[in-house]
C-alpha cells in the first residue's frame, strides 16, 4: 500500500524524508518528487500506516507555510459575509424568468 503526501514547499518533504528514514523507512520504500508540487510517497504496510501518517501532519503543522495545505482548504467551509446593505441600497430584485421549449429535428 502507498501513502502519498503533497507539500507546501521541498523543505517540508526533506525533513519527512529524513524522519522516515530515522524510522526505518529504507530509500527503497520512499519515492520524491521535487518538480512541480513536492510530493512523496511511502510504501507502508498496514501497521506503519498510522506512523506515516502522525509524522506527516507533525511536519506539516511545525511549517506556518505548510498547514493546512492546499488539499486542505479545499475540503473547509468557505464562510463569506454578507455585504451591508445601506439606507439606498435595496434588496436585488429578482430576474423574470422565461420557459424555454425546446423540439428535437425530425
Amino acid at each position: 500500500m502507498y501513502y502519498t503526501h503533497y507539500f507546501a514547499n521541498n523543505e517540508s518533504l526533506l525533513r519527512a524524508r529524513n524522519w522516515l528514514s530515522r524510522l526505518g523507512f529504507g530509500p527503497e520504500s520512499m519515492e520524491t518528487h521535487t518538480n512541480g508540487i513536492p510530493r512523496l510517497s511511502v510504501a507502508v504496510d498496514w501497521g506503519r500506516w498510522p506512523v506515516v501518517e502522525m509524522l506527516i501532519n507533525a511536519i506539516e503543522r511545525s511549517d506556518p507555510r505548510g498547514w493546512p495545505g492546499l488539499w486542505d482548504v479545499t475540503h473547509q467551509a468557505h464562510v463569506y459575509p454578507k455585504p451591508p446593505m445601506g439606507e439606498g441600497m435595496t434588496a436585488p430584485s429578482r430576474a423574470s424568468s422565461t420557459a424555454i421549449g425546446w423540439h428535437p429535428h425530425d
